[in-house]
């Protein structure tokens, strides 16, 4: 187990598909402190939802109705290319996701 006093850099680049009405997610363990930076490339005749959930539960009240932006930590609609900064103030699992509410599928490169 690393100290949690050291900082430390990672990166990861995911690509995805969403279908209509759907959305995907992806799971991280982030400890107080901690600053997520997310850089995303979404067609620019799209928009997506991109979020940043605290723990299961707000992951789960954005999925009932992923419209409401006050139910999870960051809320965006996004389009063209961009970045979302999030500094974490307790140590948790959060959840990035990102929502297609159109009608067709959307490209996404986070």
């Amino acid at each position: 187990v690393p100290p949690l006093d050291i900082a430390q850099t990672w990166s990861e680049t995911l690509y995805a598909s969403v279908k209509p009405e759907s959305h995907e997610e992806w799971v991280y363990f982030l400890n107080e402190g901690s600053q997520i930076n997310i850089s995303y490339n979404v067609p620019t005749s799209s928009s997506l939802l991109l979020i940043v959930a605290k723990g299961v539960e707000e992951m789960a009240e954005w999925i009932e109705d992923p419209s409401y932006p006050d139910v999870t930590l960051s809320w965006n609609d996004v389009h063209g290319n961009g970045t979302i900064v999030q500094d974490i103030s307790k140590s948790n699992d959060y959840y990035v996701a990102v929502g297609n509410l159109n009608s067709e599928n959307v490209k996404v490169a986070q």
